[in-house]
């Protein structure tokens, strides 16, 4: 299980980012802490979406074979080489780009961008945004031509929106069956949820999450290691002063397709479940499970003690399982309803509902419209 440090790192070509060096530290104002689910990791689930997203789940892999290079290749734009270009070539791109953008202040603040993956329904008190106009950051940097491909999008957009952040990613191995890639007789107990999240809390304490605002962000069964680290935080607050503070650090928590209640994954009928031979983390995830009801009891008092913001985005299109021929809408919106704060539905499944397809989509919007909220707060 690691914990990866995303605000300083390694661009999309590979390169070492001079900009933000891995070993120089900067000023945090607030934490932004990214927990994946079944068969993610940081570079898979955070991922900008994009027409290889919507390739069929395996029941081992959430990427089919041979995607990987297809999912990791670098995508950017062709590069002249400056040695090719002479002094008139570059005095006229620099002149169209100037042109581009000028044109672009006169009409731009006219304009407004109604975001690709509106949701379809919401609930009450829902406040959006929907839409945003033309003189936004994110679309002059879409007129511009800085619309690279990501790997990561609270890494390389979060971190560019908002000054002050540290980013952070948690990495840790799940699996669908007990098949693969993990033998039944290995010791289950560390694959637990609630096992799995006391390791988590230890190494993002160890991190310093707790010192500053925290924001939460979790696809799927991440979600659950969220209410999980929170509800041990409450039950421990008093005995030590770290759990009382990052009890109390945790602004919000934005939850991606997280079955509160359960998923229909975990009760398959018997033919797919001898098929499946479902792992220790599909066995917790069983409908109306005593032990996530009473998790999400927990959760619902730490929300009312410390005013914690809820935001809740739910799938409204099933998920393909390429080797068991079935279409499954994993996380329908009643299961993905904490029956708290503002859920979203949005028309895509549960392995897309968590990657924008542009700095133009209403999931990244509404993200970074909370992430921003917190640090106002935060720098009053």
């Amino acid at each position: 299980m690691r914990v990866l440090r995303l605000r300083w790192g390694f661009s999309r070509e590979g390169r070492q980012n001079t900009k933000h060096p891995v070993h120089r530290n900067t000023p945090s104002l607030v934490d932004v802490v990214l927990i994946h689910g079944l068969l993610g990791n940081v570079f898979v689930t955070w991922r900008q979406r994009d027409e290889s997203s919507s390739a069929p789940l395996g029941i081992f892999s959430v990427q089919p074979q041979g995607a990987y290079e297809k999912f990791h290749r670098p995508i950017s734009r062709p590069v002249i080489p400056p040695t090719l270009l002479d002094d008139i070539t570059n005095e006229y791109m620099e002149m169209m780009e100037h042109l581009r953008s000028e044109m672009w202040k006169q009409v731009g603040a006219d304009m407004e961008f109604v975001f690709s993956d509106c949701p379809v329904a919401a609930t009450p008190g829902s406040m959006g945004p929907f839409s945003c106009p033309g003189s936004d950051s994110s679309v002059q940097r879409m007129v511009k031509g800085d619309d690279s491909y990501t790997q990561c999008w609270p890494q390389d957009w979060l971190a560019s929106d908002v000054k002050g952040l540290r980013v952070l990613g948690v990495n840790y191995e799940t699996s669908l069956s007990h098949w693969l890639p993990h033998c039944p007789q290995t010791d289950p107990s560390k694959r637990k949820l609630e096992d799995r999240s006391e390791q988590i809390l230890d190494q993002l304490l160890k991190c310093g999450v707790g010192d500053r605002p925290i924001v939460f962000i979790a696809h799927s069964m991440g979600g659950l290691l969220v209410k999980n680290m929170l509800s041990l935080a409450w039950h421990r607050q008093y005995a030590n002063d770290k759990y009382s503070k990052f009890l109390n650090q945790t602004k919000a928590v934005m939850f991606f397709s997280t079955p509160h209640k359960g998923a229909h994954l975990a009760t398959l009928n018997e033919a797919y479940r001898f098929l499946l031979l479902p792992s220790m983390e599909v066995d917790e995830l069983r409908l109306n499970s005593p032990q996530l009801l009473k998790l999400h009891e927990d959760f619902l008092r730490v929300v009312r003690y410390t005013n914690l913001k809820v935001i809740s985005f739910a799938e409204t299109q099933g998920t393909m399982f390429s080797s068991l021929k079935i279409n499954i809408e994993l996380v329908p919106t009643p299961l993905a309803d904490p029956n708290v704060g503002e859920l979203y539905e949005i028309p895509l499944d549960h392995m897309n509902v968590c990657k924008p397809d542009s700095n133009q989509s209403f999931i990244y919007q509404k993200v970074l419209h909370c992430v921003q909220e917190v640090l106002r707060d935060a720098t009053k």
